[in-house]
């Protein structure tokens, strides 16, 4: 059931982010990304309001918003983790 709360609430996002995209005047990128984010905490919150509910809600909108960008987010940090392991285990074997 929860699973299927955050496909939607996904679809959603996805789908007010497609419309404040094309909007004339444009509208900021960040001010597009906070919309996004609020209305999808809104309806996450309306769907499940419950702490976890909102909290749920928020990861999913800004997933749907910000989707490629935090992976490559992720990705960096899990590289830059690798490098500092590297790092740490050169200095324990010597």
């Amino acid at each position: 059931m929860l699973e299927m709360q955050i496909v939607e609430l996904i679809v959603v996002t996805l789908i007010v982010k497609l419309i404040v995209m094309q909007w004339y005047p444009p509208i900021q990128r960040s001010l597009q990304g906070i919309l996004c984010i609020v209305i999808g905490s809104g309806i996450g919150a309306y769907m499940n309001p419950t702490k976890e509910g909102v909290i749920t809600a928020i990861i999913a909108s800004g997933f749907a918003f910000y989707g490629g960008e935090l992976i490559q987010a992720f990705k960096g940090v899990a590289k830059d983790a690798e490098e500092i392991d590297d790092i740490i285990l050169s200095r324990i074997k010597k």
